[in-house]
């Protein structure tokens, strides 16, 4: 399955409203069921055998719970090489500069699934990617801004003029590497596609690739 492929069948999401447990599109997603529909839609296999999405599970909570989700992608996904060195720790730690990122050198520029740390925990998940990698995908992603995950985790309908919010541009500066994420956000209320900046990169806890 090529990168393209991944990327356009993402961005067809782009707009559908959060949605708990939700899973089609237009009408609601959360981050997990991003994964899973895209998958679906590909038939993208799992690593235990059969496809990723005959393994889909609805039935979790409203707050994630990181070691069922850590789980769940180590079951279905292929985990960073430099990752599995970590196994016996509960959470892998906060720093990033261990994880391959779609840009580095040396590194194919796959697209990647990001596990992500939100409330003191791995309970968020989007893909990952470089631009370079979605040459030749359909680009639909809408020139908006939403709000950054420093910003306080809550309700999309309050104010969005909240100073505690760290907005996050769509697009970055020429000397920046355009590396991408597209998630189902519930802050943004919808499935959004941004710049994957120093924020998010902060918080990300894992890497997993399609098998």
């Amino acid at each position: 399955m090529s990168n393209e492929e991944i990327i356009t069948e993402a961005r067809s999401w782009l707009e559908t409203p959060f949605h708990h447990q939700g899973r089609v599109r237009g009408v609601g997603v959360d981050c997990i069921g991003l994964i899973v529909e895209v998958a679906r839609a590909l038939k993208l296999p799992s690593a235990s055998g059969g496809l990723v999405a005959d393994y889909d599970e609805r039935d979790y909570p409203r707050e994630p719970d990181g070691e069922r989700l850590q789980m769940m992608l180590g079951r279905h996904f292929i985990q960073d090489e430099r990752e599995k060195s970590n196994e016996g720790n509960n959470f892998p730690p906060r720093r990033s500069q261990r994880f391959r990122l779609p840009h580095e050198g040396g590194v194919t520029n796959d697209v990647r699934i990001g596990l992500f740390r939100m409330r003191h925990q791995p309970q968020h998940v989007g893909l990952v990617f470089s631009e370079q990698c979605a040459v030749g995908s359909e680009k639909s992603f809408p020139g908006a801004v939403i709000p950054g995950p420093d910003a306080q985790y809550q309700d999309p309908t309050r104010d969005p003029g909240n100073k505690k919010i760290d907005w996050i541009p769509n697009q970055v500066g020429n000397d920046e590497p355009n590396i991408r994420l597209i998630h189902a956000y519930l802050p943004a209320g919808k499935v959004v596609e941004t710049h994957f900046d120093a924020s998010w990169q902060r918080r990300l806890v894992g890497v997993y690739e399609f098998r």
